[in-house]
C-alpha cells in the first residue's frame, strides 16, 4: 500500500469518528423556550431600555412606579415589548370649560375601548386634590370601565 493511500485511510477513520462514532449525549433533551406574549399575537418584541434621564419633548420614558387602586404599577415589570400604555387623567386640562364632563357618556367609555388594540394597557389618573376625592374620582371612573367592559363582553365584542 502506499503512503498516499494509508493517509487518505487514516484521515477516512478520522473522518468516521468524527462523525459517526460520537457518544450519545445523556443528559434529556431541552424545552423549548416558552413563548413570550409578543410571539403568541405575532408582534415583534422591543426590549424595555433604560434610557438616560431627559426632559425633552417626545423622550423615550425611564421606569417608573405609580400607585393604583389595585398596588404599585411599576413599568419595567409590565412591559410586554409589543404593547402600548395609555395614561388617562380624570380631569385633562383641555376639557376645561367644556359643557359635558368627559366622562358622563357612558357609550363614550365603551367607544374608547372598543377602539383601542388589544395589546394597550390604560392606566387611569386621577389628578383631583386630595386622596378621598382621588378615590371618589377613580371609583366612578372604574364603574363605567367595568360597565363598559361587561356590557362589551356580553355583546361578544370583547377578545
Amino acid at each position: 500500500m502506499s503512503d498516499l493511500s494509508l493517509k487518505n485511510l487514516s484521515l477516512l477513520s478520522v473522518a468516521f469518528y468524527a462523525f459517526g462514532c460520537v457518544p450519545k449525549s445523556t443528559s434529556p433533551p431541552e424545552e423549548p423556550a416558552e413563548a413570550t406574549f409578543c410571539e403568541i399575537i405575532g408582534q415583534t418584541e422591543r426590549p424595555f431600555v433604560e434610557p438616560d434621564y431627559s426632559t425633552n419633548l417626545y423622550a423615550t420614558a425611564g421606569d417608573f412606579t405609580v400607585d393604583t387602586t389595585t398596588g404599585s404599577f411599576v413599568l419595567s415589570e409590565q412591559w410586554t415589548g409589543c404593547g402600548s400604555i395609555l395614561i388617562i387623567p380624570d380631569s385633562p386640562k383641555q376639557a376645561t370649560g367644556w359643557p359635558n364632563e368627559l366622562w358622563d357618556n357612558q357609550n363614550d367609555v365603551a367607544d374608547l375601548l372598543a377602539s383601542l388594540p388589544s395589546t394597550t394597557l390604560v392606566l387611569f389618573i386621577s389628578t383631583q386634590q386630595g386622596e378621598s376625592n382621588r378615590s371618589e374620582s377613580l371609583g366612578a371612573l372604574k364603574a363605567l370601565v367595568d360597565q363598559s367592559l361587561s356590557s362589551m363582553e356580553e355583546a361578544g365584542d370583547l377578545a
